[in-house]
């Protein structure tokens, strides 16, 4: 659902450049995306599928953008590219999606372990194919240590109703050599070498923004450490994909005031 906030839009992640080898071929039930010679890359991807290399990879909204249902005056209607865009985003969070569902030891490990093979294969596929994405990141990710860290750690934290969906309850290691399923500082710097390659957050604790017990100000400061703790890699944060998909139009002017612009929305319908 599309949001009509000033500053803020829900055309997500990057969008194929004129010119860039991906375009967009309808057929019928979807659409297939197809490369400059007119090679389709369905089968590529079903192929990363077959090794179930996105079963926590979560692809996200796939839509084409359209700037004509804007009906705010506040919102300043837009010419349309003449070009196709394919909106992509994954949501990148190893072991903080699921930790309240599925423990690090348990049968789901070597999925999330996967992620490790499943990276650098699809940043191949992309930049073989000039294809854009945002990668949304929980900012937990970006620590190379423990320590590190908690030296991020906002100074006000959310106290949900349900404790198990605080993040900060979750033991972690020394760093990402010991403990891969909740550091992932070498996939980041990766996935920033390649062309195209958007970071976004995913917020920096995986925060529910829906969830009984937390509060504006939590997510302000959770907002502010995600910011933070990009920074050390360079990375100005420009958008945002929530948790469970728990967007509160309440917090929108708080994505605006630390430079977030644009936010992945939930399906019409």
């Amino acid at each position: 659902m599309r949001r009509n906030v000033p500053g803020l839009r829900t055309a997500i992640t990057g969008e194929a450049a004129p010119g860039s080898r991906a375009s967009i071929g309808q057929r019928k039930g979807g659409f297939n995306l197809i490369d400059g010679r007119g090679h389709g890359m369905n089968q590529r991807i079903k192929r990363l599928i077959d090794f179930e290399l996105f079963n926590y990879l979560i692809v996200g909204e796939v839509e084409l953008v359209d700037s004509s249902d804007h009906d705010s005056p506040s919102v300043p209607k837009t010419k349309d590219p003449d070009f196709g865009a394919l909106v992509l985003s994954l949501d990148f969070e190893l072991h903080w999606g699921i930790r309240d569902k599925c423990p690090p030891d348990g049968s789901y490990r070597q999925n999330l372990l996967g992620v490790r093979r499943a990276v650098p294969q699809m940043l191949d596929l992309f930049e073989e194919f000039g294809i854009a994405a945002t990668w949304a990141t929980v900012g937990f990710l970006f620590a190379a240590s423990r320590q590190e860290l908690e030296s991020f750690y906002p100074a006000v934290r959310p106290e949900y109703e349900d404790p198990v969906l605080s993040s900060y309850q979750e033991p972690v290691g020394i760093g990402e050599k010991d403990d891969p399923l909740h550091f992932a500082p070498s996939l980041i710097e990766a996935i920033c070498k390649r062309p195209h390659q958007e970071i976004g957050t995913h917020t920096f604790s995986h925060y529910y923004c829906l969830e009984r017990g937390q509060t504006r100000a939590a997510f302000r400061s959770d907002l502010n450490s995600a910011v933070a703790i990009a920074r050390k890699y360079g990375l100005q944060l420009r958008s945002i994909v929530f948790p469970r998909n728990q967007f509160n139009p309440d917090y929108a002017d708080l994505l605006v005031e630390v430079g977030i612009v644009c936010y992945r929305g939930n399906a019409k319908g």
